[in-house]
């Protein structure tokens, strides 16, 4: 026998608003996580905290990800990944020389909390499907 409390799977008419397991963790607006390419990157990038080498996978997605068709708001995400990536790149060479005078924990600690904060910036904006608008910034 069926349970009379549940929806009717072969009913064709308006849906009765009850919460289904796929709208677990939904709000009542319907804003939820979006897993979009440009967010892998950045949360690959925030990884990369801990790891150190998802930040690798994660320019090699956004060099690949560039290269194939894409909306117009997600190559904004990738450049701005790209040259995230090559800017630690060289501050962190910078503080790894630096080691030796002293300031080069602090020059490397500082990248930390850069590589942090561009990849937040991206991944708010890529939730909400916005464009980064300074991609060729040096800061945030």
């Amino acid at each position: 026998m069926a349970d009379p409390l549940s929806p009717d799977p072969f009913a064709t008419g308006p849906r009765s608003p009850q919460t289904s397991t796929s709208d677990v963790g939904r709000s009542e607006s319907g804003d939820s996580f979006k897993l979009n390419r440009p967010s892998i990157v950045a949360l690959l990038y925030l990884a990369s905290l801990l790891t150190g080498l998802t930040l690798l996978i994660g320019v090699i997605l956004a060099y690949i990800w560039l290269g194939e068709p894409h909306a117009a708001w997600e190559e904004t995400h990738y450049r701005y990944h790209i040259r995230t990536f090559w800017l630690s790149l060289v501050y962190a060479i910078i503080g790894c020389i630096l080691l030796f005078v002293g300031i080069g924990f602090l020059i490397l600690a500082l990248i930390g909390v850069w590589v942090a904060i561009r990849s937040i910036k991206s991944l708010l904006l890529a939730q909400r499907g916005e464009p980064v608008a300074a991609v060729e910034t040096w800061l945030w």
